[in-house]
């Protein structure tokens, strides 16, 4: 089977091409399991679509990037997984400064 007959190629070509519906249907091969990934991580419905809709923004804001040799997939799982910890890393870090500040204000009293 030649490479540009893959479905990865199919789909990398025609996000290239802003086929909107290429699009879509990675949405609904991939949209429900990238939002069960984030879920298991934020516990938040919200932010877990969130992150879902910035992986699909991602994805077609840097389609030209693609290359048709890999698999869209794990490309889309890589961008959820890293939106998902640096999210998990704000989260920490603003609790750690509302606690800092509040521990401070505290003391004031």
């Amino acid at each position: 089977m030649k490479l540009l007959e893959t479905p990865a190629a199919n789909y990398v070509s025609r996000l290239k091409n802003s086929d909107q519906a290429a699009f879509r249907e990675l949405y609904n091969i991939y949209g429900k399991r990238l939002y069960n990934f984030t879920y298991r991580f934020l516990k938040s419905k919200e932010q877990s679509e969130e992150m879902v809709q910035e992986s699909f923004l991602s994805l077609w804001v840097n389609r030209e990037k693609l290359k048709e040799e890999y698999p869209i997939g794990p490309y889309l799982f890589t961008i959820g997984r890293r939106l998902t910890l640096n999210s998990i890393k704000k989260t920490a870090a603003s609790k750690e400064g509302l606690e800092r500040l509040w521990a401070s204000i505290t003391e004031l009293h």
